[in-house]
């Protein structure tokens, strides 16, 4: 991270475990809440409620999705449900190209 800062990037990504335990959902209070689910408005659509300076949660569900109960879970914390489109993406993936739209996005509003 530091040579990120160095090299002007404004962008600094934390990575959590989630488990039906963990207190992460909890922890976002003042961030930009994204799901990633197939059933979710397009990412790119959602975007420009995106405020400069604020962060982003960004939930990647694991192989085969979120249960039911860990989507009413997310929903309850305040993540919305946003869509890469149609394409089922692996998780590693996923998360990945949903981090590309926002640092673009960012990049393209200013915000990086």
């Amino acid at each position: 991270m530091r040579s990120m800062a160095r090299a002007g990037g404004l962008f600094f990504l934390t990575l959590a475990a989630w488990t039906a335990a963990s207190p992460v959902l909890a922890q976002a209070t003042d961030a930009w809440r994204l799901q990633l689910s197939p059933h979710g408005a397009p990412l790119l659509g959602q975007l420009a409620e995106w405020r400069v300076g604020q962060s982003v949660a960004l939930l990647v569900g694991p192989e085969g999705g979120l249960s039911a109960a860990e989507v009413s879970r997310a929903e309850a914390a305040g993540f919305r449900p946003a869509s890469l489109g149609r394409t089922t993406l692996r998780t590693e993936l996923a998360g990945v190209a949903a981090l590309g739209a926002l640092v673009a996005f960012g990049a393209l509003r200013g915000i990086g």
